[in-house]
């Protein structure tokens, strides 16, 4: 008698500690995703971004006098579904060579 009670003790303490590490795993496993899709996010922030200022010298390597425009749509994946808007902020406009320019990532 004592060995069945010995041996349903073991089965339900190999099964909470199989449940914990399984429990754990799957923590482990949400924050790994979440991380994935912040980083990448981040990336095509700052890809978008980096867009807009390349945009903007260009622009004003062609117009000296270019003050910016309100924004374009630069499409973050190829489905066409989600886009991103970059705001281009040109400031000493049309007071020489310095221009200072920025650039806001809205998505």
């Amino acid at each position: 008698m004592k060995e069945r009670g010995l041996a349903l003790a073991l089965a339900i303490m190999t099964g909470l500690v199989c449940g914990i590490f399984a429990y754990a795993l799957l923590l482990m496993a949400t924050s790994q995703a979440r991380h994935a899709r912040f980083y990448r996010s981040r990336s095509r922030s700052l890809a978008a971004s980096e867009a807009g200022l390349v945009y903007a010298r260009e622009q004003l390597l062609r117009v000296p006098t270019w003050c910016g425009d309100p924004g374009f749509l630069f499409d973050s994946d190829d489905d066409g579904v989600k886009e991103t808007t970059v705001v281009i902020t040109v400031t000493n406009c049309g007071a020489g060579n310095s221009h200072a320019i920025s650039a806001q990532v809205v998505y």
